[in-house]
């Protein structure tokens, strides 16, 4: 049998959810096989929840853990936790996802593209969603 290509590196930026619903994302976004995880702040995210159990590491490590395990899956996301927005896109994101390599998709719902629609057809080393 020929060998498996690597798989896919999707990462995902996110606007911190409400607590209650981020605890319930963490294994739905272990089982699809996300590489890496960055919460972030936005305008309309309340500071309480980066002091929620949402983003305690024992808590979410265990609802990791528990999506690995459906999806059968070995590899465990990074998780990020960024509480500025701007100086994380301005000073970090390039070097955690080279635009040469990285495709970078803002993803909204509406009349646009889908995301299948949207990735390039040269496949670069990874995507990110956001």
């Amino acid at each position: 049998l020929p060998p498996l290509p690597p798989p896919p590196s999707v990462e995902l930026l996110l606007a911190m959810p409400r607590p209650k619903v981020m605890m319930r994302l963490w294994s739905m976004i272990a089982q699809l096989g996300v590489t890496r995880i960055t919460l972030t702040n936005a305008c309309r995210v309340e500071k309480s929840y980066f002091s929620s159990q949402a983003v305690d590491r024992s808590r979410y490590m265990a609802e990791l853990q528990e999506g690995l395990e459906q999806a059968v899956c070995t590899r465990m996301p990074e998780v990020r936790i960024e509480m500025r927005l701007k100086p994380f896109v301005e000073d970090d994101l390039d070097a955690l996802c080279p635009p040469g390599s990285v495709q970078r998709l803002v993803c909204h719902p509406g009349s646009g593209p889908s995301i299948a629609q949207a990735v390039s057809r040269e496949r670069p080393g990874g995507l990110l969603l956001a």
